[in-house]
């Protein structure tokens, strides 16, 4: 590479980085500043799945669906919130405030579940949540809907019951994760401890739901670290096309140095910063400190 005569800055990972961590700090996590790009943004992207975006989304309710009547109330208030795009996070795990915190249920299949009350803890750390229940609503969550899948007791996170509801109610959304496999011979038996202990032990298996009905686990599995594969790839996506857009400013820097010197009229440029500008996880731009000049990158 020909060596440049001016001073060049430019560092977007770190950017990235620190973008992410002010992110995670407003949200009230303490951050160990001390972890790679790459780490925090691997934290950042398994914590942001366990909330539930507040967004308007269509309510479906499985065919098998029952609601004990203490949690009747409840259940209305949820499906108006969900209905509404209100804010759901007070009735999720109280561990969503553990940063570090592996969610074996949703990281696995992809399922969210939702504490049957209306009324708030009363005082303590956790104040800003419902009050825990025995039974717990097992959702799926995407984009615009919500599938209702069953109120269950906290033992039910590794019921194989969950996966065959969905498959019994919305093939049509479940047929993304189905294999080519027509069997698993010789395959899990399926019971709750051993598919708990799979989880435990941060294993990815299929699921036969019935002979000859085999999926891959609708959250897309679990890393040997028991963190999602799902935002582990999400987050690996964003740091590749960082890293290609840094590499792009660096190629194509004459080309930049021509604009700057446009817009400010020095001939002369001794010392260049690229910051990279992120907004709404999606439309990436870079401005140049010393001059102003803000360049569109891509959006992704």
């Amino acid at each position: 590479m020909i060596p440049y005569n001016f001073e060049l800055n430019i560092d977007f990972k770190k950017d990235w980085k620190d973008f992410l961590i002010k992110i995670l700090e407003e949200r009230g996590y303490k951050i160990d500043n001390s972890l790679n790009s790459s780490q925090i943004s691997n934290l950042f992207f398994n914590l942001n799945r366990r909330f539930v975006s507040a967004r308007k989304r269509r309510i479906f309710v499985s065919k098998e669906f029952k609601c004990p009547p203490e949690y009747e109330a409840a259940l209305e208030a949820i499906i108006m919130k969900i209905k509404s795009g209100n804010d759901i996070t007070s009735h999720l795990s109280t561990r969503i405030k553990k940063i570090n915190y592996k969610d074996l249920l949703l990281n696995d299949w992809g399922i969210h579940h939702l504490h049957l009350d209306t009324t708030l803890i009363p005082e303590g750390k956790n104040k800003e949540f419902v009050k825990r229940t025995r039974d717990v609503l097992f959702v799926k969550f995407e984009l615009d809907k919500a599938f209702l899948i069953q109120i269950l007791d906290h033992n039910s996170f590794p019921d194989i019951d969950l996966l065959r509801i969905m498959h019994n109610n919305w093939p049509d959304i479940m047929s993304k994760y189905k294999t080519p496999f027509q069997s698993l011979i010789p395959g899990p038996s399926n019971t709750k401890e051993e598919i708990q202990a799979l989880r435990d032990a941060g294993v990815t298996t299929m699921y036969e739901i019935e002979p000859g009905v085999v999926y891959f686990p609708p959250g897309m599995g679990l890393t040997t670290a028991k963190t999602s594969v799902a935002a582990t790839r999400e987050s690996q996506r964003f740091l590749n096309n960082i890293s290609l857009f840094e590499k792009h400013v660096r190629e194509k820097i004459n080309i930049f140095l021509k604009v700057i010197r446009e817009s400010t009229g020095e001939s002369e440029i001794k010392k260049l910063h690229f910051f990279l500008i992120v907004e709404d996880f999606s439309k990436f731009s870079t401005i140049e400190i010393y001059s102003g000049t803000e360049f569109y990158l891509a959006t992704i």
